[in-house]
């Protein structure tokens, strides 16, 4: 019988930390969380090769990132439009890329996107539907925070700050 009762205690014990150890990956990641929020406060930083890739995943970017490049202190980025993305998902993103990219760095100086539609017709590597080249001078450190996004206000603090250029196929796909 105490066999019985040292099995079933050694179970339960088992079973407690294997349900233990399942919940440190989470712990972790909370932990690393804290730690970027930390750093992320803590003023602008240097974008580099080596961070671009956390500097570009951790962006609330809506359109899809076909390439992004880092030359000198112009950040360039390229993002297709596929399926039913709206304009405002496309201003979010140009919005998003113009201020995290310009205002949470040092060294960049310059941010341009090109925004690709990828669902058009005869066309293997997108079309061409609006361009963003903005750069830190015309920029002023007012920029709402992406988190209080509103399309309307993107748009014009967008026209007002960078230059914006549209194309025939975007008049065609959002039209006025």
């Amino acid at each position: 019988m105490k066999w019985l009762v040292r099995l079933i205690l050694t179970s339960i014990v088992s079973i407690g930390i294997a349900m233990f150890l399942s919940f440190l990956p989470q712990l972790e990641i909370d932990s690393s969380k804290v730690a970027e929020e930390v750093f992320r406060l803590s003023g602008q930083y240097s974008l580099s090769d080596g961070n671009i890739v956390d500097f570009m995943q951790r962006l609330p970017l809506r359109l899809t990132i076909r390439k992004v490049d880092l030359s000198h202190s112009i950040l360039s980025v390229d993002l297709s439009v596929s399926g039913e993305a709206g304009h405002a998902d496309v201003y979010h993103d140009l919005y998003v890329l113009a201020g995290s990219g310009l205002l949470e760095t040092r060294n960049v100086e310059q941010v341009m996107v090109r925004v690709l539609d990828t669902n058009a017709q005869g066309s293997g590597s997108g079309q061409l539907l609006i361009a963003m080249d903005a750069r830190k001078e015309s920029m002023r450190s007012g920029l709402p925070l992406p988190g209080k996004f509103d399309p309307d206000t993107a748009e014009q603090y967008l026209r007002q700050h960078a230059i914006l250029t549209y194309t025939q196929n975007w008049k065609n796909k959002y039209p006025a």
